[in-house]
């Protein structure tokens, strides 16, 4: 014995959405520095990676072109106030280049110096083209050590 069975039907069916609007805005960029520089010699060159993050989540911005006319630039200086007072200069060598890759959101200062001992903070500034961007980024402190110095760490294991 089979049975069959068979149905179909047809509905309309009238629905309104509502709710409160949601409005997008542009990310907040930020920089961060990416990798250390603790200690260096004076007059050693030394290079200082910056990322571009988003200022909220603190994530990595991949790709900074934006657009196809924007173009950054970045210079690097001393960062300088009332507790950061050595002597030194800030140099860069006939190799120095500021080397910004738009796709990885990197900014990379090559092949810098400083002249003399003391501890040290880098002032980075990036900017955009189109003037929208202007990020200041501060590294963490480099102790320049004179270059007959020796170093000595010592680390405690901790088991």
């Amino acid at each position: 014995m089979f049975f069959y069975f068979s149905s179909s039907f047809v509905a309309n069916v009238n629905l309104v959405v509502s709710g409160t609007s949601v409005s997008v805005t542009s990310a907040v960029l930020s920089a961060a520095q990416y990798g250390y520089i603790d200690v260096v010699s004076a007059n050693q060159t030394f290079n200082m990676t910056a990322i571009i993050i988003d200022q909220i989540t603190k994530k990595k911005i991949g790709d900074i072109l934006l657009s196809n006319t924007l173009t950054w630039s970045a210079t690097a200086s001393l960062y300088t106030d009332t507790y950061c007072k050595s002597n030194g200069t800030l140099l860069g060598t006939s190799s120095s280049a500021v080397i910004i890759d738009t796709t990885a959101g990197t900014i990379n200062v090559t092949y810098l110096t400083i002249t003399e001992p003391g501890m040290y903070v880098i002032k980075l500034q990036i900017t955009s083209t189109n003037g929208v961007h202007s990020i200041p980024l501060t590294s963490n402190g480099i102790l320049v050590i004179k270059n007959t110095s020796k170093l000595e760490v010592f680390r405690k294991e901790i088991y």
